[in-house]
């Protein structure tokens, strides 16, 4: 995973109101304290009480520091000195969080305090830079659904972690059927660029992060969540 010169505008609670009075405080206490890792073991968090936090990336040590500029039991932003916003909220299981850097979503274990900034269990890869690697789009599903007139279409793409994909299209108007595809192939991706692969031929999707949970795909917008392959 790559912490490099990305912002994210999330706009979560308290957040537009923090910035719009000038350098907000830091929150007094934050249920977020601890020390966590990604699942991958890529990502390491320390985060304090006080809504400081201290990301190290296990692949070439580095570390950023960070403040919480909002935080709630519904999720947190935090400011990173790179530039990024990292968010955090509640994660799929008791005990763990999700976070999210730009379209990268990543969910955090606990981790043994002993263990922060250790090097010696970090993964290879974790960047986002192909398909099939932790840290990009793997393991993450885009789901549309557009409706007016009586009529709508649903549009998914699925992104698996062995670099396959399927995507899947249909339209209804009047509870019937209009017409509908598939297809599936290989991925590859190149910062915000995915290149897909299939028997029908080539194509390139540009991404735009709107949110922790939305990005624009070629100027639509999708929701993020687990594609579960």
């Amino acid at each position: 995973m790559r912490i490099g010169p990305w912002l994210i505008l999330v706009a979560w609670c308290g957040v537009t109101t923090a910035t719009a009075q000038g350098s907000p405080a830091p929150p007094s206490a934050t249920p977020y304290a601890g020390v966590w890792r990604s699942e991958s073991g890529a990502l390491q968090l320390r985060i304090d009480g006080a809504g400081a936090v201290e990301a190290f990336v296990t692949g070439h040590g580095k570390r950023v520091r960070g403040q919480m500029i909002a935080s709630s039991r519904r999720g947190a932003s935090v400011l990173l000195d790179s530039g990024e916003v990292l968010t955090l909220g509640p994660g799929p299981t008791p005990g763990t969080l999700q976070g999210a850097i730009d379209v990268r979503l990543f969910v955090l274990v606990p981790l043994a305090p002993e263990q922060f900034g250790r090097i010696a269990a970090a993964p290879r890869g974790d960047t986002a830079t192909g398909g099939g690697t932790a840290g990009s789009l793997a393991g993450i599903k885009l789901h549309r659904v557009s409706t007016g007139n009586n009529s709508g279409s649903e549009t998914i793409y699925w992104f698996c972690g062995n670099g396959r994909y399927r995507y899947s299209w249909q339209s209804l108007s009047g509870g019937s059927s209009m017409g509908a595809s598939e297809e599936a192939g290989v991925w590859q991706q190149s910062g915000e660029q995915i290149q897909l692969q299939s028997r029908a031929g080539s194509k390139t999707l540009t991404l735009r992060p709107i949110s922790e949970l939305r990005v624009e795909v070629n100027g639509r917008a999708f929701s993020v969540g687990r594609s579960g392959c």
